[in-house]
């Protein structure tokens, strides 16, 4: 065999002239078939690498990153899995800042893993972490480290956005005393200190309603040290069947002012209330009676129904106090608090007995309350004969409402067609465009009622004007359109009939 041939056979010779067939090392050849990995956070390093790494160190990492750029995401991931902060740094020194941005959030996967020492690194080289919600991340996993590493390295301001309220009521709903402990006491007071007040509040509120006890137990007191924060006891209190635990903390000594009854009503029961008027110290003796008086005017708007008849029957008010209040506050329109059909929703609670307390003390209700109740019941019965209904006993409050309200609307407007247009006209103001089927059931009945009465027409003529008026100023093209062609076709059949008349007259001879 000649010399030549049994050099070109050598071993050694071979590897290195395959070695760099490619144009890389051979080390480095297993590479090109191992796509990038930046998606986060599972970790697809290949097995290979592992060995690689152990073999040659970081010496060779320029080396592999600069023959198979590709390859950048992949040691970025490995070291941000696997806390080597050592290769963060090679590649930052070498290939600057983009490096690390573009090989995925980065930052959010230290964060969950808890390593501090890569945020720490990260935040320090200018990564912008804020993009990725590291702070959340850690949060919900858990990892407080790392947000205390923020407290301690970043600028208040820097951080205000990153954790929020909600991020606190979500560990309260978790029943996760450590996280919400940290956050109260650490997190807001460093970063959002003027949040501390309203962040308390809501949270004891959902702790008491999640039925964690120990996160509302452990609340109260930091709640009691925020101004007014006894009062907001008494609301929490009020606002459960299951509280008796934070009935040491409502401060007897607590004052009431007049806006606080709208909170402490708005879902009480009587036996929490009755404890609460035997607690406070504002509430009794001399300061009794103008209690009693503010506690019902509020109710009486609310349409705490139980709580007047509680007051009146059971408190000894002065008859006067209780005849003012009646004769100066209406009950509110219940839809804009209990959605669609509030107010019909509010009458349901009650039976007809509390019907016979309503008509017993003449309780007056705001117009928008009274339309709202009889449009539910228009739209809800299938043929209104209100004179039929008039001679029915009602057999239930919404039945009592609904002829007490037409009455006093017709009385008003001064025909029964004008009630039925008042609550199109309410209908239409009220919620987002009602159905085409709904309009036409109230357009149709108001029609047939008003037909043969021209007064009822002229008023017809007025309400829908006013209703067009309405429409347009706040551009509701669906609404102005159905309007127009109604009144049209009202006008065209209004014309054909005059025709028809007059051919039908007598002429002279």
């Amino acid at each position: 065999m000649p010399s030549q041939a049994v050099v070109l056979r050598s071993p050694d010779i071979l590897t290195l002239v395959y070695q760099y067939q490619s144009g890389v090392p051979h080390d480095i050849l297993a590479f090109q078939y191992v796509g990038s990995m930046n998606e986060l956070p599972s970790d697809n390093s290949v097995s290979f690498f592992v060995s690689w790494l152990k073999t040659y160190g970081t010496s060779r990492l320029p080396l592999l990153v600069d023959s198979m750029p590709h390859t950048k995401s992949i040691v970025v991931v490995y070291a941000v899995n696997h806390s080597r902060v050592d290769i963060l740094q090679v590649v930052f020194e070498r290939y600057g800042l983009d490096a690390l941005t573009s090989s995925g959030r980065i930052s959010q996967l230290a964060a969950i893993k808890g390593d501090v020492a890569t945020v720490e690194f990260l935040y320090r080289v200018g990564y912008p972490c804020y993009s990725e919600y590291p702070a959340e991340y850690a949060l919900k996993h858990g990892q407080l480290s790392v947000l205390q590493f923020f407290v301690q390295a970043a600028d208040a301001t820097e951080l205000r956005d990153w954790i929020q309220a909600h991020h606190v009521h979500g560990k309260v709903r978790e029943n996760d005393l450590t996280a919400t402990r940290w956050l109260v006491e650490v997190w807001f007071p460093a970063v959002s200190p003027e949040a501390i007040g309203p962040l308390l509040f809501d949270s004891m509120a959902i702790a008491t309603i999640e039925g964690h006890v120990e996160i509302a137990t452990w609340l109260a007191p930091k709640v009691q040290a925020v101004l007014r924060g006894d009062i907001e006891i008494a609301f929490i209190y009020m606002m459960q069947e299951k509280t008796d635990f934070l009935l040491p903390f409502v401060d007897p000594d607590v004052v009431v002012l007049p806006e606080d009854w709208f909170k402490l009503l708005y879902s009480c029961t009587i036996p929490r209330l009755t404890t609460l008027f035997s607690k406070l110290t504002c509430l009794q003796g001399t300061k009794r009676a103008e209690a009693l008086k503010q506690c019902l005017d509020t109710a009486t708007c609310s349409g705490h129904f139980h709580v007047m008849q509680w007051l009146v029957e059971t408190q000894a008010m002065d008859p006067l106090d209780v005849r003012d209040v009646f004769a100066s506050t209406k009950v509110v329109d219940a839809s804009s608090f209990l959605n669609a059909n509030g107010s019909t929703n509010l009458l349901n609670k009650y039976d007809m007995k509390m019907a016979g307390f309503l008509a017993t003390h003449n309780i007056q209700f705001e117009r928008d309350f009274m339309l709202d109740v009889l449009c539910t019941y228009i739209h809800d019965t299938k043929v209104v004969d209100w004179m039929a209904l008039r001679a029915q006993q009602p057999k239930s409050i919404v039945h009592f409402a609904a002829l007490r309200f037409f009455n006093l609307i017709s009385k008003e407007e001064g025909s029964e067609s004008a009630v039925v247009g008042r609550c199109l006209q309410y209908l239409v103001k009220a919620y987002d465009t009602p159905s085409l089927a709904k309009r036409r059931k109230f357009y149709q009945l108001w029609q047939s009622i008003a037909q043969d009465d021209e007064v009822a027409q002229s008023k017809k003529r007025t309400i829908e004007a006013e209703m067009l008026d309405e429409a347009t100023a706040e551009h509701r093209d669906t609404i102005i359109k159905w309007l127009t062609a109604n009144i049209s076709a009202r006008a065209s059949q209004s014309s054909a009939s005059t025709k028809e008349s007059a051919l039908q007259r007598p002429r002279r001879r």
